[in-house]
């Protein structure tokens, strides 16, 4: 019994990494009527004139950069420049199913007018994120 357990378990690890290695769950910005949203959530403050996507997860407006839809503190909107990209083939909707073959390009590394920096930064909070 416990070596099907085992096997169970270890198929469900194995299905969940190689559904992350193959496919980039697809959440975007928009902008309509004015507003500006991520993920269908609408972005407080986000200037829909000079909004621009740079990535799948950064965008920029006149005063503003936004990772996932969040203003990211300290970095300069209008000298903001991508400095390492990354591209990824095909998304997937939120169940999984692989639905279509886009490019997706990832910013790994960028800079403005205050320093270069790297995605990670981000993700292990050297760069603060507005709540």
């Amino acid at each position: 019994m416990k070596k099907k357990l085992y096997i169970l378990i270890g198929l469900f690890v194995f299905f969940q990494f190689s559904f992350s290695t193959r496919c980039v769950l697809l959440r975007y910005y928009d902008s309509k009527g004015g507003k500006v949203t991520y993920d269908s959530a609408e972005i407080s403050g986000a200037e829909a004139e000079s909004f621009e996507v740079l990535d799948a997860h950064f965008a920029r407006d006149a005063n503003h950069v936004y990772y996932k839809g969040k203003k990211v503190l300290g970095v300069d909107s209008l000298t903001f420049v991508p400095v390492k990209t990354e591209e990824y083939n095909g998304y997937c909707n939120f169940s999984g199913e692989r639905v279509g073959n886009l490019k997706l390009r990832i910013i790994k590394e960028f800079k403005d007018k205050n320093g270069t920096y790297k995605l990670e930064d981000i993700q292990t909070k050297k760069l603060k994120l507005e709540k």
